[in-house]
């Protein structure tokens, strides 16, 4: 059963909802939600994957000489990253394996290496990669100090949003994008933008 805190009920009650489209639980916990064969035959609307336990977590800290944030901590334990709306956002988890075949294909974005090998050499250290959006290639960070959520692309030090904290983010992007798309798991809008309007 997954450790969750008010905001993640929230989150999966949009995601469960796409149960009726494809539900498939794999034996480590990961769940598959939503088929989606507009996409590819063998596509999902949605992906939760497994949780954490406290020693990988510390695993994922000292790869990345980071010490993550209590929220994220807790995040991890409910789940190893999201993909959610076919991509449209990620959160990024612990990546354990490169197969291309069987239960194993299935795993989140490697959250360590955008905070190692692809940070660029002026990026505030302060900062966490632990996101980003499918459409435009934009990323998300969490301020280690202040908690403060934005979104920037790579390689730029320009913030396109901001958000007030982890949960914040979380919530409203997941209730923006579940407006974005139909019963049948599709855009709405066809090839329209899924990324959020830039504040700037």
């Amino acid at each position: 059963m997954k450790s969750t805190t008010n905001y993640l009920e929230k989150v999966y009650t949009y995601i469960y909802q796409a149960k009726n489209l494809g539900f498939q639980k794999l034996d480590n916990g990961t769940e598959l939600i939503g088929r989606a064969p507009h996409i590819a035959p063998q596509a999902w609307l949605h992906k939760i994957f497994h949780p954490l336990n406290m020693h990988q977590i510390q695993i994922l800290e000292t790869e990345m000489d980071f010490t993550i944030p209590l929220v994220l901590k807790e995040f991890f334990l409910s789940n190893n990253g999201l993909s959610i709306f076919s991509s449209s956002i990620s959160f990024y988890g612990l990546r354990t394996s490169y197969e291309r075949n069987g239960d194993a294909v299935w795993q989140p974005f490697d959250i360590i290496l955008p905070n190692t090998y692809g940070r660029s050499d002026d990026s505030n250290m302060d900062e966490l990669c632990f996101g980003g959006y499918g459409f435009d290639g934009s990323r998300l960070y969490i301020n280690t100090i202040t908690l403060k959520v934005y979104r920037r692309m790579p390689e730029s030090s320009v913030i396109l949003n901001t958000w007030n904290s982890f949960e914040e983010m979380v919530l409203t992007e997941t209730e923006r994008l579940y407006k974005l798309f139909d019963k049948e798991g599709k855009n709405k809008y066809s090839i329209g933008s899924t990324v959020p309007i830039s504040q700037v």
